[in-house]
């Protein structure tokens, strides 16, 4: 994912206004409506506009692009919350989202209405005052839309960046809210455009979701599992999680496939994958269906109701004052930064501790990230007379280590690949420094893998 949002804000973009769209069939004008921008404070949190899992007030995106009007009161979805929020986080289109101010997505129920004048939506299931689950989350920002900046996020307000670049749009996912059938996903403007020239919106039918599928063992010690694919499918990776108990982690398959798989769909290959787990662990079967591709919280009114977030390129845009204002990781949490109290803030100055920073940063590395939080490290790294970090105010800096240019691997010399573990976060190194001392400085690396040699760290080393 990393590398996908990387690709991101890798090319230019002109200036320009998108061009307005509106649905032929609109909700009667009686029922009023506000961008959906307008139930963000000034924070990125939501104000409102959802309530029980049922939209309460009436939003458009797009001039009316797209338009979710409340539901009557009996009428309700037949799929329940929690199925139709899986298939909403799986949705493969929200990948690369989030670089917006807004720090969650925002999901219910409610009458939707897209317009036939929206790129794709001539042939594209009909929602016209469609009862349907549907999410918004922040999409991709253009380039030259403003960046981070030392004192906080360029844009934030929504307005064009001082160059003449275009604030972000909203990707939305909609499914009818009986069967979580007819999905569509709603891109913004210029989402995925390598030129970012600023097209109109676009709805794609029937678009991809990340799925777990079942997979057996190949031999006593389960150092083999094997799966089949079905058409439609496109393999990705293993997963494990952290065990829950003992010494049992529950594993994934991975594919990628359309929501809604073609009535004669069969299996295809079969495929195998040898397990590199940690010592003394011992694999066993994860959950099948839906598997979570955005993470972040679901309508969160304050900074409390969002979860850490492995930290990505658009992590960055969670600082505001120099301050970590959304929580964030690395390795599934090994290292933590969290919001400081309000009215608590480091004596060692940005300027000094930038400094610092860059000092670490190598020719062909980047830094994406820079504020001052509550940095925890586990208590496992920072033996050896490290300093401890447990919820510590430190200035840190995170960076993006070179791309590996791997030569081709062999059988014979390659080590089998380990297996990803949801949260891990290879290719980021953190900086951490005393936010009273400017002292007490380390370096934290990420769990990785380069070149498919042996899995190492994550490592902790003094500073």
């Amino acid at each position: 994912m990393v590398l996908a949002l990387t690709a991101l804000v890798a090319a230019g973009c002109s200036a320009g206004s998108p061009q307005a769209v509106r649905p032929t069939s609109p909700p009667s004008s009686t029922q009023s409506r506000v961008p959906l921008d307008n139930l963000l404070d000034s924070s990125g949190f939501w104000k409102g506009g959802v309530t029980r899992n049922a939209w309460t007030t009436g939003v458009e995106i797009d001039d009316g692009g797209l338009v979710v009007a409340p539901a009557p009161a009996n009428d309700t979805p037949k799929l329940p919350y929690a199925a139709a929020l899986a298939r909403f986080r799986s949705s493969t289109t929200l990948i690369g989202a989030g670089q917006r101010v807004n720090y969650s997505a925002a999901f219910g129920y409610g009458l939707v209405t897209i317009g036939s004048g929206v790129s794709g939506a001539v042939g594209a299931p009909s929602y016209q005052s469609r009862l349907a689950w549907i999410g918004f989350v922040g999409g991709a920002i253009c380039p030259g839309g403003g960046a981070p900046g030392p004192t906080g996020v360029s844009g934030a307000t929504g307005a064009q960046g001082s160059d003449g670049g275009r604030t972000p749009g909203w990707q939305a996912l909609v499914m009818d809210a009986a069967t979580g059938n007819d999905v569509v996903s709603y891109n913004p403007d210029s989402y995925e455009e390598p030129s970012c020239r600023g097209g109109a919106a676009t709805v794609t039918s029937n678009p991809l979701q990340e799925v777990s599928i079942p997979w057996t063992p190949a031999d006593a010690v389960e150092l083999l599992v094997r799966y089949d694919i079905a058409c439609g499918s496109t393999f990705d990776e293993v997963v494990w999680s952290a065990p829950s108990n003992g010494s049992s982690a529950p594993l994934q398959v991975l594919v990628t496939e359309p929501f809604t798989l073609g009535v004669q769909c069969q299996v295809i290959r079969p495929g195998s994958q040898p397990l590199l787990l940690p010592d003394g662990l011992r694999a066993t079967h994860g959950l099948i269906g839906p598997f979570a591709v955005y993470t972040g919280a679901i309508n969160a009114v304050s900074v409390s109701q969002v979860p850490a977030q492995p930290f990505t390129i658009a992590s960055a845009f969670g600082v505001s004052n120099d301050r970590w204002v959304v929580p964030v990781e690395l390795d599934g949490g090994e290292l933590a930064v969290t919001p400081a109290p309000p009215g608590r803030s480091p004596t060692i100055s940005y300027a000094v501790a930038m400094a610092k920073v860059k000092a670490k940063v190598a020719s062909g590395e980047q830094l994406a990230g820079f504020a001052y939080g509550l940095v925890s490290i586990a208590a496992s790294l920072t033996g050896n007379g490290l300093p401890s970090y447990q919820r510590r105010l430190a200035w840190t800096g995170f960076i993006q280590g070179p791309v590996y240019h791997c030569p081709a691997e062999t059988p014979s010399n390659m080590h089998p690949p380990p297996i990803a573990r949801p949260g891990s976060t290879p290719g980021w190194v953190a900086v951490v420094i005393d936010g009273t001392t400017g002292g007490d400085t380390v370096i934290y690396a990420s769990r990785g893998s380069p070149c498919n040699s042996q899995p190492t760290g994550p490592t902790v080393t003094a500073g």
